[in-house]
């Protein structure tokens, strides 16, 4: 897994270990420091540009938002950049 720094929390790329293959990315942020610095509307826009986003770079599937009571996720399915 390689673990990248964000604003607002990290972002993992991951892979299962049965399909090294197929990679995801899992962006975790925390509700809190979102509200806090009065960032919410930052994050609707992110969720709306990820929804709509298509590069011939970037191959992806489907993106995945889920609630917990103290993070917002966002898993991002089947990416992976072309070369």
């Amino acid at each position: 897994m390689i673990d990248i720094l964000g604003a607002f929390g990290n972002v993992k790329l991951a892979w299962l270990k049965e399909n090294t293959d197929n990679k995801f990315a899992i962006k975790a942020m925390k509700k809190k420091e979102i509200i806090d610095s009065k960032h919410v509307d930052h994050i609707e826009n992110e969720k709306k540009i990820l929804e709509q986003l298509e590069h011939p770079f970037i191959v992806r599937e489907n993106i995945i938002w889920w609630y917990s009571l103290r993070f917002v996720y966002a898993i991002i399915n089947d990416i992976f950049i072309k070369a």
